[in-house]
């Protein structure tokens, strides 16, 4: 198969190589999550582990809620852009879709819960925590088509300063209900985690408004949202089986076993997700990259295979080492749960980078429905496997996940080899 060739088109921003791009995304990313990480450690010292559970599946509810509400408005922005389309039609229609999206998502979340949630989780049955839940996700949705709106435009760059922002506020915010002695609850962090959120989304209207002097405006025209999602929808059933698994594990493990299990996992996740950022990052401007330049696919494949090992694999190298310094942060209990889990889930590292690559050239050659089928068939088995395995501890999910995303690469290497053969691509 060969790939469309895309038309010349003016640059939207400075031209950045996939080196640069890739580590601009994961800066923003590794600022995120290394500020959220002490975010989390304010948490663990100022709540108790019950409290600190069921924000964390909060959190990962809100992560669900903005990766069903995207719809795969990024891509089909990266897409659109690509091909010349106008981009304040673009923009306004994919911030707007994604927007009504995910209050949809976020309130069949809520209603959900609100008819099975029982012991810890009772407490997410609030009024107040309704509207912080709705508005974390409405924050977090938008702010994730930006971070690919950002990709579109060039400007990887933007993302790491919003997502500096977001952690940091987020950060003072929980130190300083911390030092004003209020109880810790699981609303209240949630609060404090949705402040940075919505400092970022405003920086984010900044940003755009000096790169490209452009101005939202509410657009739901039916034609402009069907040609959107036709261009997002197969994109995005593929983002949500590279993701699921990730917002799906500390949910499952909250109505499965307990809000103290999450607690416990969900340090050792946020770490080793630090690691497997670079990968993601990387597929995603490995994908932009493809669209523009669909004449050489190989050599995008193989600079981002080079740069998703070295990134992913220093971070791993620095978790591994210092593993036990970074959980005993959080306590003691936290670092005897949660340790020998984040070294086992450093031996899934390359093949979620086989994983990532080939998914970036499924989405540039429109081969979703492939790529997708792979990865739903990693969700059943992490998803059934952290149902069945989950009570054992965090050890046991860890390696439920490394061996279902290892079988899911053995299946997309293969794919891969035969597409590029065949294709004869260059």
């Amino acid at each position: 198969m060969t790939l469309p060739v895309a038309p010349e088109q003016p640059m939207t921003g400075q031209e950045h190589s996939l080196p640069w791009n890739s580590v601009w995304l994961l800066s923003a990313k590794a600022s995120q999550m290394g500020l959220a990480f002490l975010f989390w450690v304010v948490a663990a010292r100022t709540a108790s582990v019950t409290e600190v559970g069921v924000a964390a599946a909060s959190v990962s509810a809100v992560i669900l809620s903005t990766q069903l509400g995207i719809l795969g408005a990024g891509s089909a922005v990266i897409i659109a852009l690509g091909e010349g389309q106008d981009r304040r039609r673009v923009l306004d229609t994919a911030f707007s879709t994604v927007a009504v999206a995910s209050l949809v998502a976020a309130g069949a979340y809520l209603l959900f819960t609100g008819l099975v949630a029982g012991g810890a989780l009772s407490s997410t049955r609030t009024a107040p925590f309704a509207v912080v839940f709705l508005a974390a996700a409405l924050l977090g949705t938008v702010l994730m088509c930006l971070d690919q709106v950002s990709i579109a435009l060039q400007h990887t760059e933007g993302a790491a300063v919003r997502y500096t922002l977001a952690g940091a506020l987020a950060l003072v915010a929980v130190l300083g209900a911390a030092a004003a002695g209020r109880p810790m609850t699981a609303a209240l962090l949630l609060t404090c985690w949705t402040a940075g959120s919505a400092a970022a989304l405003l920086l984010g209207v900044v940003q755009l408004r000096r790169w490209v002097g452009y101005r939202f405006r509410f657009r739901l025209r039916p034609r402009r949202v069907r040609a959107l999602l036709r261009l997002g929808v197969p994109n995005h059933l593929l983002t949500l089986s590279e993701r699921l698994p990730a917002v799906l594990v500390p949910i499952v493990l909250a109505y499965v076993v307990s809000a103290e299990a999450v607690a416990y996992w969900y340090p050792a996740w946020m770490m080793a997700w630090l690691a497997l950022t670079a990968p993601v990052s990387v597929g995603m401007i490995q994908f932009a990259d493809i669209v523009r330049r669909p004449d050489a696919v190989v050599g995008t494949i193989r600079q981002g295979l080079l740069w998703s090992t070295l990134l992913g694999g220093a971070i791993f190298l620095m978790l591994g080492v210092g593993a036990d310094f970074f959980l005993t942060m959080l306590g003691e209990s936290y670092a005897d749960a949660s340790v020998t889990a984040l070294r086992l889930l450093s031996l899934g590292l390359v093949a979620f980078i086989a994983l990532q690559a080939y998914n970036a050239y499924c989405r540039a050659a429109g081969r979703t429905a492939e790529a997708t089928a792979v990865g739903v068939l990693v969700v059943v088995a992490v998803t059934a496997g952290t149902a069945l395995a989950g009570a054992a501890g965090t050890a046991a999910v860890a390696q439920v996940w490394v061996g279902s995303v290892s079988v899911g690469a053995l299946v997309a290497v293969v794919r891969l080899r035969r597409l590029l053969r065949v294709g004869g691509e260059r």
